[in-house]
């Protein structure tokens, strides 16, 4: 099993990479999806705790196995001792969609402006 991090920007609407990109168009694909849906406050403010509110989809053409999300801690942020960072989430169906909702710690230092979340997706043939 590969593993690698992907990055979601923690005040954006949408960010998300493809799991798997087709090789050709008729071939069954896994492409899992992520983005931020939203936090609270709007926007998250250095020295706080803010929750997030993740979505995982499966916008690919075939089912991914043994999918798991991982909430990693990388400046600025930090999930909360007391939350869960691991999600085995199994087989995800086309077209099906996992929430995710946890709080962070945001750094006192924390640069004003776009900053990185990060999560690793892994799956059963590749991970981000």
């Amino acid at each position: 099993m590969k593993t690698r991090t992907r990055l979601i920007p923690a005040l954006t609407v949408l960010v998300a990479m493809a799991m798997m990109a087709p090789a050709v168009s008729a071939q069954p694909t896994v492409n899992l999806e992520m983005q931020l849906l939203n936090t609270d406050p709007v926007p998250v403010e250095a020295g706080e705790p803010a929750d997030i509110r993740l979505e995982l989809v499966n916008e690919g053409s075939s089912p991914a196995e043994d999918v798991t999300v991982e909430l990693l801690d990388y400046y600025p942020f930090t999930v909360k001792p007391d939350r869960k960072t691991t999600y085995e989430l199994g087989e995800v169906q086309t077209a099906e969609q996992y929430h995710i909702t946890t709080e962070v710690l945001v750094a006192e230092d924390a640069p004003d402006g776009m900053n990185d979340f990060r999560v690793r997706i892994t799956h059963e043939d590749a991970s981000r």
